[in-house]
C-alpha cells in the first residue's frame, strides 16, 4: 500500500481518520504491522474518487492477541490538492474470470489504470461463478482499491455486470462510442491491430482462458469489434490482460 485511501465520510469534523477502532480494518493492519510509522510521521493519503495529499500519524497501535484488540490507527488528513494520475482510455469487456482469480485480476486492472470494466457471461464461463462471494460489491471495491493504493491513484474504475451474453453484445457493446473496438482471440491468422494514437479510447473484449467461441467472435464482429491476437499461445487471463494493456498503451524502448 503506497497510498492510504479513504471515503470522505470516514474523516471526522476535526480532519481525523480513525481506522480499526470499532472493527478490523485491513488498512490499519497494514500500516501498523508493515509500515510501522512513528508518531508524527507523514503518510501519503487520498480521498476515493478525489484528490491526493498527506496525513500525519497521530496514533498507531498494533493488534493485541491477548485482549483481541484490533490494530488501531489515527491519521490527521491534511490538505488534498494533488490530482491522481490519468487513466488509460481503456474500456474492458471481460468474460467473468474464475472467482479465485477475480480479486487479483481486478487489482491488476485498477493498478494499470483501466477506466471501466464490463464483466460478462461467455459460453466457457461456469454459471456458478455468478453466485460467488467475490462478486459482492464490497469485495469488488476492496480488490480495486488494492490496485489503486499501489498506483497512488484514487479514482475507481467503473464496473458493471451483465449476465446475458447476446443481449450485451447486441445492445451494449455495439453502441460503445469508441472508434477502436478490438476482441482478443488466440489465432495465428490474425495480425495485431493496435491504435496509432495511444490516447485514443479503446474498447477491448477479452474472453475466458479457453478463448471465445467462433460464434461469440462473430457476434462481436457484427457489433464492430475487430479481432487481434498475440499469437496461438493461450494465455491465462492474469497474463493476457497486462500483456494486452502494455501492447495498447505503452511504447517500450529496446536497447541495442
Amino acid at each position: 500500500m503506497n497510498t492510504l485511501l479513504f471515503h470522505a465520510h470516514e474523516v471526522g469534523g476535526d480532519g481525523t481518520l480513525k481506522l480499526g477502532a470499532e472493527k478490523p480494518d485491513a488498512r490499519a493492519e497494514h500500516i501498523a504491522n508493515v509500515l510501522k510509522p512513528e508518531l508524527g510521521s507523514s503518510l501519503r493519503v487520498g480521498q476515493i474518487d478525489g484528490l491526493l495529499g498527506s496525513g500525519e500519524v497521530l496514533q498507531c497501535l498494533r493488534a493485541d492477541a491477548n485482549s483481541n484488540n484490533h490494530a488501531c490507527v489515527q491519521v490527521h488528513v491534511g490538505e488534498l490538492k494533488a490530482a491522481p494520475p490519468a487513466k488509460h482510455p481503456l474500456h474492458l469487456v471481460l468474460a467473468l474470470p474464475r472467482p479465485k482469480s477475480l480479486r487479483r485480476v481486478l487489482r491488476g486492472l485498477a493498478n494499470i489504470g483501466v477506466t471501466s470494466i464490463d464483466l460478462i457471461q461467455s459460453y466457457r464461463v461456469e454459471k456458478s461463478y455468478w453466485s460467488a462471494p467475490a462478486l459482492e460489491p464490497a469485495k469488488l471495491e476492496a480488490a480495486l482499491l488494492e490496485g489503486l493504493s499501489i498506483a497512488n491513484d484514487t479514482v475507481l474504475p467503473k464496473v458493471q455486470i451483465y449476465r446475458r451474453f447476446k443481449p450485451y453484445v447486441e445492445d451494449i457493446a455495439s453502441a460503445l462510442p469508441m472508434k477502436t473496438k478490438l476482441i482478443a482471440h488466440p489465432r495465428t491468422d490474425i495480425q495485431p491491430r493496435l491504435p496509432k494514437n495511444r490516447s485514443e479510447p479503446v474498447a477491448l473484449a477479452v474472453g475466458p482462458e479457453g478463448g471465445w467461441t467462433e460464434y461469440e467472435v462473430g457476434l462481436f464482429s457484427k457489433a464492430g469489434f475487430q479481432a487481434m491476437s498475440l499469437g496461438p499461445r493461450i494465455l491465462s487471463v492474469e497474463m493476457a490482460l497486462p500483456t494486452l494493456g502494455t501492447a495498447l498503451f505503452f511504447d517500450l524502448q529496446r536497447g541495442n
